[in-house]
């Protein structure tokens, strides 16, 4: 969907109830649904008209399980660093099923690629027609999540972890500086999953959280991933060391200085050297 192609916002309102004419206000155009298919060469470059001279981010609407990473600074033409379909990296000779627009499919906007499309059928569904019939098949109509298109590079935010090398059972502390007040982080321990919880930065953009390293934790090298809606992952490698002791005792509970969404229990774990990850600070475009 062509970023023009979406007059207004769609509210809750009173009930939450959604009426004809306000979906009608929303879509206007009746332009026709369109299939045709694409390489993953053309998403790319689909996805790179979004940037035309003088003009801002014609940010396209994008479907459910594909992704991309971009540079906003980058070249005219270099500005998608990869895609994805659920999750699975796209190759540019894979081909793909695309439905678009009547509009963009003629190559509005600017977006010339579509127009090259092969094997294009034009269903003659009205797009009002098709969201009115989605709205009818089902009882509640959440808002698509945020983060299906996602800003490239790691220097959103500052990761200090402290005295890099723990042992199991120890307390560590990972403060994530740089954000925007509010901003939400989730913190997550690799290899074996382990979900530390999810944090809002302060007033000052800082989000501070501690835990305990459970002490089944095997010693060896793991990851601390610390992630946020829009971003790129910040990655940091960490390590666990044996205890000097040989018993660690029960681990205590979590512990944090912000309250969490959702903590789920258990801990970081942190190595190398002191590490601090630092850059200047991106500001994330919604998606």
């Amino acid at each position: 969907m062509n970023p023009g192609g979406v007059r207004t916002d769609l509210r809750f309102g009173e009930d939450g109830k959604v009426t004809y004419k306000e979906v009608a206000t929303v879509q206007p155009f009746a332009n026709t649904l369109v299939t045709m298919d694409l390489t993953g060469a053309q998403l790319r470059a689909v996805l790179e008209e979004q940037w035309q001279p003088s003009r801002s981010k014609l940010h396209l609407g994008v479907s459910d399980g594909f992704s991309y990473l971009y540079e906003p600074d980058a070249a005219q033409g270099e500005h998608i660093v990869g895609m994805s379909l659920n999750d699975v990296a796209i190759s540019p000779t894979e081909v793909f099923r695309v439905t678009t627009n009547s509009f963009l499919a003629s190559g509005g906007d600017k977006f010339m690629t579509f127009a090259a499309g092969i094997n294009a059928t034009d269903t003659g569904q009205v797009d009002l027609a098709a969201t009115v019939s989605y709205f009818e098949q089902h009882a509640l109509v959440d808002p698509a999540p945020l983060g299906r298109a996602v800003l490239a590079g790691t220097d959103w935010a500052s990761v200090d972890v402290g005295d890099a090398v723990f042992t199991p059972g120890e307390r560590v502390t990972v403060t994530v500086s740089g954000l925007n007040p509010g901003q939400e982080i989730t913190g997550t321990l690799y290899s074996t999953p382990v979900n530390l919880g999810t944090f809002a930065a302060n007033a000052a953009g800082v989000a501070v959280f501690s835990a305990v390293i459970p002490a089944n934790t095997p010693v060896g090298a793991h990851t601390l991933v610390i992630t946020s809606v829009g971003f790129e992952p910040i990655t940091v490698g960490v390590n666990v060391v044996a205890s000097s002791t040989s018993a660690l005792g029960s681990i205590p509970a979590l512990g944090a200085d912000l309250a969490p969404a959702g903590l789920a229990a258990l801990l970081l774990l942190l190595g190398g050297g002191g590490l601090v990850l630092a850059g200047r600070k991106r500001q994330a475009a919604q998606a």
